[in-house]
């Protein structure tokens, strides 16, 4: 993933988890908001440390918003 300047990844699941390790700083990680890995990271206080931003989201809307201000 370092030929990006900046990685958006849409997420849902658990298994989405490997995936989202190897994003940097300048990543964002959009995660449905009260699915597994949104309840992983919350409950286990990983955002903290993470390098990159997480970002919750509910519906399609939710991410159309989100990606019309970044």
């Amino acid at each position: 993933m370092n030929n990006y300047d900046k990685v958006i990844f849409i997420c849902d699941g658990f298994n989405d988890f490997c995936l989202a390790v190897d994003l940097g700083e300048n990543d964002i990680t959009l995660m449905r908001k009260n699915f597994a890995l949104y309840k992983k990271i919350k409950s286990k206080n990983f955002e903290n440390n993470l390098k990159y931003k997480v970002q919750a989201w509910e519906s399609g809307n939710d991410i159309i918003n989100y990606l019309e201000t970044i």
